[in-house]
C-alpha cells in the first residue's frame, strides 16, 4: 500500500513538502469556494484542471492515465496528423471529449460541452487573472506570472453558439 503523498510525488516529479504545500493550499481554496459554488457538470472542464493544467503548473506532463486512445474518423485523424504528429488522443470518460497530448502541450476538447464547463472555466479566469498567478496577454492568452519558468500558456477557448468548447495548457519559451 502506498500512501497518497509519495503517489502524487511520483507522480508528478515533486517533493513531499511541495506536495503537502500545494495539497494544504489546494483544500484550504476548495474548502473556502464551498460545493455550492461549483457547477452541477463541468466534465470538461473539470478534465482539463486534473489532466493538464495541475500537471503541467507542477512542471510535469499531461496526464492519460486510464484512458482508451481516440479512434476518430479517417478526416479527424488525419486533421491531427497534420496539426501534430506527435499528438495521442485519449477519450475522456462520460463523452467529456478527448485529451490531446503532446510535447510540451496538452488539450482537452469537447463538442458538444455542458455549460456549466463554460461557467467553471470563465470562473477560474476571474480567479486567476491576478499579479503572481496569470496575466493576459494582447492576443487573449494567459501566462503565468513570474512562478513557473517556462511560463505556462492557457487558452480557454468556448464557441458558445455551437457548444464547443477547447481549453489548451501549454509550455512557451517565455521567461519571467
Amino acid at each position: 500500500m502506498t500512501d497518497g503523498f509519495g503517489e502524487i510525488a511520483r507522480r508528478y516529479h515533486v517533493g513531499i513538502t511541495s506536495v503537502l504545500r500545494r495539497c494544504g493550499v489546494g483544500a484550504l481554496a476548495w474548502a473556502a469556494l464551498g460545493a455550492a459554488a461549483m457547477p452541477a457538470h463541468a466534465g470538461p472542464w473539470e478534465a482539463f484542471v486534473a489532466r493538464c493544467l495541475i500537471p503541467m503548473e507542477n512542471l510535469a506532463a499531461g496526464d492519460a492515465d486510464g484512458l482508451e486512445p481516440y479512434r476518430g474518423s479517417p478526416a479527424a485523424e488525419h486533421v491531427a496528423g497534420l496539426l501534430d504528429a506527435r499528438v495521442a488522443a485519449f477519450i475522456l470518460p462520460d463523452d467529456d471529449g478527448v485529451l490531446h497530448l503532446s510535447p510540451g502541450e496538452c488539450r482537452v476538447s469537447a463538442d458538444p460541452v455542458p455549460p456549466d464547463a463554460g461557467a467553471a472555466a470563465r470562473a477560474w479566469e476571474a480567479r486567476n487573472v491576478r499579479p503572481g498567478r496569470y496575466e493576459r496577454d494582447e492576443a487573449g492568452t494567459l501566462l503565468s506570472d513570474r512562478w513557473r519558468e517556462p511560463r505556462l500558456a492557457v487558452h480557454i477557448f468556448i464557441d458558445d453558439t455551437r457548444g464547443a468548447a477547447l481549453f489548451t495548457a501549454q509550455e512557451t519559451d517565455l521567461e519571467s
